[in-house]
């Protein structure tokens, strides 16, 4: 489930779907680079068009969900998502 099972070629025509380095393990994104809002890499993710999304950080043993009732317009995510991962993974002196 958390090994990327894409190659290079199939993440690059994803990426508007998945998201900048993200790969697909068995039914979840997988982050492959830690994200501007501070999601590591090695966590699991899905954002859901309807206006969930969630998180696994196995590393920090942690899950963050979200939900909304606020449907995407678009493959970037609703402000309030990004700030919801800024607050879930800024560093613990912050």
């Amino acid at each position: 489930m958390t090994k990327d099972h894409l190659t290079p070629a199939q993440r690059a025509r994803g990426q508007m779907i998945l998201g900048p380095d993200r790969g697909w393990g068995y039914g979840m994104a997988l982050v492959l680079g830690a994200t501007a809002e501070g999601i590591p890499a090695g966590a699991c993710d899905w954002s859901g068009g309807l206006g969930t999304t969630w998180v696994a950080d196995p590393r920090r043993d942690l899950t963050a969900i979200l939900m909304t009732q606020t449907m995407f317009t678009s493959p970037d995510p609703p402000q309030v998502h990004k700030d919801f991962w800024r607050v879930v993974f800024r560093p613990a002196d912050a």
